[in-house]
């Protein structure tokens, strides 16, 4: 394994790892990749199973497939191998990457025409395509030389994968008279190196003229035109009717442009949950100074709660002077109050706004933003989407009895409210894998609901279940009365199948909803501790039970659960016994019976391990399985039990069982 490698975005670089078993048992070594994206590293094989004292390579193959992605420069990455047997077993190989720096980058300009008088407003976008920051200077030029340029920034720093912009104010003497006149331009971003090709996008000022090509050969009409014009206008406006004079002076309105770079920061963005609101935006159209700024929450949210909705200060808000607010349901409109200048275009503006609810349930809320002048006339229009997440569950608990692996028993869920739980919503528990729920019901007789201290909790109604895969939901019917906010829940569901194998569960996924699906609170409860099943029927007999005899040991007994393709069933055979006596010892016929596909042995210190080739199926618990073993040389008296472990592919404990001392014949 190289100490460093070099990496190109794009590129893939191919390794190789080498993973020694330094253990007594037989082991599989998961492999993965940390301190890097997991996407972008693959292994082959994904995993390596090794007999102890043994060794075996994977290839490696590291690919970032965008520049921007992993930034220039060293990085540290590890390349781990865990063992399936014992999860706090695992060794950790470092090497460096030298990420080579990758440039790439672009420049559009917003609108790429405009149809003007003297000046015109634009927007340049860049954006940094590479992995490394992008440093640019913006300069405008145009064939004639007749333009100025005013770009606000004149320089961008924007790191990998980002974007920045600059406001290009573009102005030219306007023609007298005469036809529009079009005049082409290009926007350049200068990069530090000097021999790099710079940036360039391309835009067209549009001028009006002051007077149109006509006037001078109409100059000496104007007179005349003038008296019959109003002499018309006086016998038109006395005979008008009311509605028609309204029409005439009816002015249609202006289209709103666009607010740039919206955005909404929850400061608790749980469903419930109330706090500070930050709203921020770029202007696109100047604010003057007696500017309105309207924002729009969407149903849910509410204000007030916890004190009265205020500005959080009332000036530094990205425009001088001061501001007053007022609420209208969920309406915010904050009036400038004229004291300060008109901002221009590209401002940023913050409204930092408290005391603010969220609604009752996650999901995603539309807040629109709108700017007017003090007329009410709007210039610019935003709207942003925030996310708002579930509430809080507090005291999540699951209670599993039995807590052996492979057993069928109940489930007893706790939890406490974050928010209503209204009397059509449901409460869902997601079970971690190799959970069977498919069989779930109800247990009538272990339900409680316990209103907060100082209230009642009204009609609960009745419940019902429903399975996906390895989700239960528990659906109130809609004839109850709302649960309130920190109301204590104790759900027990009876038929839950624990998964197959010992060990630490994972955890479990509790959600209350609404009739929607929407999620209003929800947590994960801890996961527990399964314990091995125990093998049932388990006995040991000998082809010949006679002293020194070799022949064939059969193991019989029941799974408790099931047994996986790839299972492993280890026999620790009393030391009185000798195995591989006149040949290997292997199992009969080459597979195990009751369970189908072809089966294989290794025998290291007394423990005949039966491995599954992973050619059958899952045994489902319950079955009968014997295991005969062949070339086993007897004592030359009675020996001790026969231990059995009957594992998953990973090495993780589904069950064991002891036999009962072997007899042995004179």
């Amino acid at each position: 394994m190289p100490d460093a490698i070099a990496l190109v975005p794009g590129e893939a670089v191919v390794l190789t790892f080498e993973v020694f078993n330094t253990t007594d048992v037989v082991d599989q070594f998961q492999l993965a990749a940390v301190g890097i994206n997991p996407e972008w590293v693959s292994f082959n094989p994904p995993a390596l199973a090794l007999f102890p004292s043994s060794a075996g390579t994977a290839e490696v193959t590291i690919l970032v497939d965008s520049a921007y992605a992993y930034t220039a420069g060293r990085h540290m990455i590890g390349l781990r191998a865990q063992s399936s047997v014992n999860s706090a077993l695992s060794s950790v190989v470092e090497v460096a990457v030298d990420v080579a720096a990758t440039p790439g980058a672009s420049l559009d300009l917003h609108p790429q025409s405009t149809h003007v008088g003297s000046a015109g407003a634009f927007l340049a976008v860049a954006r940094n395509l590479g992995n490394a920051p992008l440093e640019l200077d913006l300069r405008g030029s145009d064939p004639e030389g007749t333009l100025q340029f005013e770009c606000t920034p004149e320089h961008l720093t924007i790191a990998p994968g980002d974007e920045a912009w600059s406001v290009i104010q573009v102005r030219g003497r306007r023609p007298l008279i005469g036809m529009d006149a079009a005049r082409p331009f290009s926007i350049l971003g200068v990069l530090p190196d000097a021999d790099a090709e710079p940036l360039s996008t391309d835009g067209m000022l549009i001028q009006k003229p002051w007077l149109p090509a006509f006037a001078g050969q109409i100059a000496s009409l104007v007179l005349l035109g003038a008296i019959l014009l109003g002499a018309y206008l006086l016998g038109t406006e006395l005979t008008k009717p009311p509605a028609e004079e309204a029409k005439a002076e009816a002015k249609p309105a202006a289209k709103p442009g666009a607010l740039a770079s919206t955005a909404v920061l929850l400061d608790q963005p749980r469903a419930g949950g109330s706090g500070p609101v930050t709203v921020s935006f770029s202007v696109g159209a100047p604010l003057p100074s007696g500017g309105i700024i309207v924002i729009a929450f969407p149903e849910g949210f509410a204000m007030n709660i916890g004190g009265n909705t205020a500005l959080a200060r009332a000036d530094g808000l990205g425009f001088d002077g001061g501001a007053r607010m007022k609420i209208e349901g969920r309406t915010v409109t904050v009036t400038r109050a004229g004291n300060g200048g008109t901002t221009k275009a590209g401002a940023a503006i913050t409204i930092p706004l408290t005391n603010i609810g969220n609604p009752p349930v996650s999901g995603d809320a539309e807040i629109k933003v709108d700017t007017l002048d003090g007329a009410g006339t709007p210039l610019d229009t935003g709207k942003v989407v925030t996310k708002v997440t579930p509430g809080a569950l507090r005291d999540a608990a699951i209670v599993l009895d039995p807590l052996s692996a492979g057993s069928t028993g109940t489930a007893r869920v706790t939890i406490a409210l974050a928010n209503d739980l209204p009397p059509d919503g449901s409460l869902r528990i997601t079970f971690p894998e190799g959970f069977v729920v498919k069989n779930v019901i109800l247990d009538a007789a272990n339900q409680s609901f316990t209103p907060p201290a100082g209230t009642t909790l009204g009609k609960g109604g009745t419940l019902k279940i429903k399975v996906e895969e390895r989700a239960v939901g528990v659906i109130r019917n809609n004839d109850g009365e709302p649960f309130r906010a920190r109301t204590q829940m104790v759900v027990t569901l009876a038929g839950v199948k624990n998964a197959g194998v010992s060990g630490p569960t994972g955890t479990f996924l509790i959600e209350t909803r609404n009739a929607g699906g929407a999620v209003i609170d929800a947590a994960d409860a801890p996961g527990v501790a399964l314990s091995g099943g125990a093998l049932a029927g388990l006995v040991a007999t000998l082809e010949n039970p006679r002293a020194g005899a070799t022949g064939a040991m059969t193991l019989f007994f029941t799974l408790p659960a099931d047994l996986p393709p790839g299972a492993r069933i280890e026999a620790h055979i009393p030391p009185a016994f000798t195995l591989n006596d006149g040949g290997p010892t292997t199992v009969q016929k080459g597979a195990i019976a009751g369970a189908d596909g072809t089966a294989s042995v290794v025998v290291l210190d007394g423990t005949a391990t039966v491995l599954r080739n992973n050619d059958g199926k899952v045994v489902p618990a319950g079955t009968a399985i014997a295991v005969t073993l062949t070339n086993v040389k007897n004592p030359a008296g009675p020996a001790g039990p026969v231990s059995l472990e009957v594992r998953d592919g990973t090495g993780r404990l589904i069950a064991d069982g002891q036999t009962a001392g072997i007899a042995i014949a004179p």
